[in-house]
């Protein structure tokens, strides 16, 4: 088991983590060629007071040394990654705070990026939310860590960028969603006892997928929402929505 405290806020804790297949290959820059570089880049950042710098204003040395480190990606495989029974109790002026995230997973295999989040619950005083799955598929953010390279490399990364700006954005995949449930107290709507009524929004599935992209840009898009959910009081009043419940 994990446990990290944060400040006085509360406690989060995590009953395992698991990693496996992770691989590294030998680029043309050597990693350990570009670790005393990089130390030495960040030494002269602090001693600057932290403040970040211009790139035109880097050497052809830290040119060449950010452009190593944006090249590794490609020598570098995450594998698998696993994070199981997520829970933490907070804190904070409105009350405590309970939440629980069953699993996370992350995964990093050819440039193909996958993620998902499994049961999440969350419950503080009278809010309360619950989302079944949460997931990314198909993207990769190799594209603009690539672009990046390049630019660095070619000693002038204003003019390499301002050529084709549209290389950087990542490759997209898919996003989905289900299981979402949300329960809060609205208090510009009252019951017949003058509390807040509670607001309760579902939705079963939802997806986004982004199709083949040219220059970045998505050449199709898909959206679907499936059995989104949410009464309206009799007691509305806000226009629009009174309109509705009438």
């Amino acid at each position: 088991d994990y446990s990290m405290k944060i400040g006085e806020i509360g406690t989060l804790k995590l009953a395992a983590i698991k990693a496996r297949d992770a691989r590294v290959r030998q680029g043309e820059v050597p990693l350990m060629s570009l670790l005393p570089a990089f130390m030495e880049f960040g030494k002269k950042q602090a001693e600057a007071g932290g403040k970040p710098k211009d790139t035109k204003d880097l050497s052809k040395d830290e040119m060449k040394m950010m452009a190593g480190l944006f090249g590794l990606v490609e020598n570098f495989e995450y594998g698998d990654m696993e994070a199981i029974g997520l829970t933490g109790a907070c804190k904070v002026p409105d009350g405590p705070i309970d939440l629980r995230l069953a699993r996370m997973f992350f995964s990093d295999k050819v440039g193909q990026g996958e993620f998902r989040l499994e049961g999440f619950d969350l419950k503080g005083g009278p809010i309360k939310a619950a989302l079944g799955t949460f997931s990314g598929s198909g993207f990769s953010f190799t594209p603009t860590l690539k672009v990046l390279a390049e630019a660095f490399g070619s000693g002038n990364i204003e003019t390499a960028i301002a050529a084709n700006p549209l290389k950087l954005i990542p490759k997209l995949g898919s996003i989905k969603m289900s299981g979402l449930a949300i329960e809060a107290p609205d208090d510009k709507t009252k019951d017949a006892a003058g509390k807040p009524e509670i607001i309760k929004l579902s939705l079963r599935a939802s997806e986004i997928t982004v199709g083949a992209q040219k220059d970045g840009i998505p050449t199709a898009i898909k959206v679907s929402f499936d059995g989104l959910s949410m009464p309206i009081s009799p007691r509305e009043k806000r226009d629009g929505l009174k309109d509705i419940a009438a």
